[in-house]
């Protein structure tokens, strides 16, 4: 520590190091010597009590680093901040562990617990509010034929038929028909289950009823009464709610009790129901243009030698027709026909007498679009573009029928005058085909009044089979802004050279107002041909399928 000294001399008070004592030293005022003893204890004062330290100031400003004071001084960070980061971290790690384990997929959450003290009122509303937002999922149908339901009715076999349905007084009602094949007789009686419910998947069958849904309304069974293995039952429909649909589920009851629920889906009507009223049903040739949709699907099996399985072949044909009906009569007998006049011309009703060939009309039909597809076993058989010739030829041909005053058809020609040899035969093919089912589709009217139920028969030459027909009035609707009467048909097809007679059944409903069908759904067990696979057709008994839509004329 500096030392404060007086100098003798010039009375001139200054500092000088501690450590010069018994050495001499030069006053900085008088210039003069003085000689400093070492000083038994320390007589110097504090420096910071010294007025003036010019020694004072050296010291201080040596103590300062030049690096360091170059930039501003950093602050110290404070421990207290450490920890509290740490703390933040570790809470957001046990919140993302909690969240990750509580909502992982799959886990169910846990019903949160009610207080000690709540009322079992509010545990009830929050109930209700948490059902009303759940979605209206249904639960799974049962699985197929369980417990042995499968073997319960083995070789057992059964058809449902779902008729139209009409109004009975204040109810509406539908007739189900049951046909069986069942060799050991196991069927001791078949029931309906009845009811209305959600749109849902089909039903399969199963040895338990199917389970009941919300919203579903109460089931009825009713007993259908047999008869040599064919059964029929008219039952009541409940109303049907918005947005709701009919299940009618046949139930089997086996001899020993057990039960089988068959397979099932829901069912709406597409048309309003019939009303069991009096009609007038007689043919009228209406004229106009109409434009007509008809299809013929032939199904036929074919056996070869040496082969355990037969070749299942299926012919479909389907196409747009043009039509009208004139009084114009054929040309050149049942070999042409002349083409249908261009353009929207129509022509007027025609009446009584003013038909050609006694009575008869002239039924002229121009083909617009046809397809054509061919299989075997399934699996495409032909390469139909080979036939795409004859089709676009086709779509530009007219053919004729012979119309007689009860709507039948007969005697239908073609004119192929003009055309390759290559497309006439397949033309020809097709032309034939078409021709078969139109005539199938056109009902013979009985020309008279009939009263609900009631029913007319036919018998006539179709496809060198005859054809015995009954037809049934069911009632009539108006349905799509039209007037119109529909009938069941049942009947049976004798063809030459089979034992077997094949089965004829459908339906058709008829327009009052102009006299004619306007659609028609057959199916007819007659003998086949299968085209285009020898050089001769081969012929076997099978099933056609014949649909027909006809619009009202223009």
């Amino acid at each position: 520590m500096p030392l404060q000294i007086t100098c003798p001399y010039c009375q001139t008070k200054q500092l000088v190091p501690d450590d010069i004592g018994g050495h001499g030293v030069v006053c900085a005022a008088c210039q003069k010597v003085l000689k400093i003893s070492a000083p038994a204890a320390p007589v110097a004062k504090p420096v910071a009590a010294v007025p003036v330290a010019p020694l004072a100031r050296t010291v201080a400003a040596a103590t300062i680093a030049p690096a360091v004071r170059s930039g501003p001084r950093r602050p110290k960070t404070p421990w207290t901040l450490y920890i509290v980061s740490a703390a933040v971290i570790a809470t957001m790690a046990v919140g993302i562990s909690l969240a990750v384990f509580f909502f992982r997929p799959g886990r169910e959450p846990s019903p949160s617990p009610q207080a000690k003290g709540d009322p079992p009122k509010a545990k009830k509303n929050a109930d209700k509010s948490t059902a009303a937002k759940k979605p209206n999922v249904d639960p799974p149908e049962p699985d197929t034929v369980d417990d042995g339901a499968d073997d319960l009715f083995e070789d057992c076999v059964v058809t449902r038929a779902i008729g139209e349905p009409y109004r009975d007084g204040q109810q509406t009602k539908v007739r189900l028909e049951f046909s069986c094949v069942d060799p050991q007789k196991l069927i001791k009686e078949i029931k309906v289950a009845v009811w209305t419910g959600d749109i849902g998947a089909p039903k399969a069958a199963s040895s338990r009823p199917p389970r009941v849904r919300a919203g579903d309304s109460p089931r009825e069974e009713i007993a259908v009464p047999l008869k040599q293995n064919r059964g029929a039952v008219e039952v009541s429909l409940p109303t049907l709610p918005k947005d709701k649909m009919y299940w009618l589920q046949p139930v089997l009851v086996h001899t020993s009790g057990k039960m089988q629920w068959l397979a099932v889906e829901p069912w709406e009507p597409i048309a309003p129901p019939l009303e069991r009223q009096p009609a007038t049903l007689k043919h009228q040739f209406a004229g106009g243009d109409r434009k007509v949709q008809l299809s013929s699907l032939a199904a036929v099996a074919l056996s070869e030698e040496g082969r355990s399985k037969p070749y299942k072949f299926k012919v479909d044909l389907t196409a747009d027709l043009d039509e009208t009906v004139s009084s114009r009569p054929l040309e050149g007998g049942a070999s042409s026909s002349p083409p249908l006049p261009g353009g929207a011309s129509s022509s007027p009703p025609l009446e009584g007498g003013a038909r050609g060939g006694g009575g008869d009309a002239i039924l002229r039909v121009k083909y617009r679009r046809i397809q054509f597809e061919f299989a075997r076993n399934g699996i495409p058989f032909l390469i139909t573009e080979r036939f795409d010739p004859a089709l676009t030829a086709m779509s530009r041909l007219a053919a004729s029928w012979r119309l007689d005053p009860t709507g039948t058809l007969s005697k239908p020609a073609i004119k192929l005058d003009g055309l390759d040899e290559d497309v006439r035969d397949d033309i020809t093919e097709f032309h034939n085909r078409l021709a078969l089912a139109m005539e199938l589709a056109n009902l013979e009217f009985p020309n008279r009044d009939l009263s609900p139920l009631q029913t007319w028969t036919s018998k006539r030459s179709w496809n060198k089979t005859t054809v015995e027909m009954t037809a049934t009035y069911e009632g009539r609707r108006i349905n799509q802004n039209r007037d119109e009467a529909f009938v069941t048909i049942r009947g049976t097809i004798k063809s030459a050279g089979f034992s077997k007679t094949g089965q004829l059944e459908g339906t058709a409903s008829i327009d009052l107002k102009n006299g004619f069908v306007m659609r028609a759904d057959l199916k007819a067990e007659t003998a086949l041909t299968v085209p285009f696979i020898g050089a001769d057709n081969l012929s076997a008994l099978g099933v056609l399928e014949v649909k027909m839509t006809r619009d009202a004329a223009k």
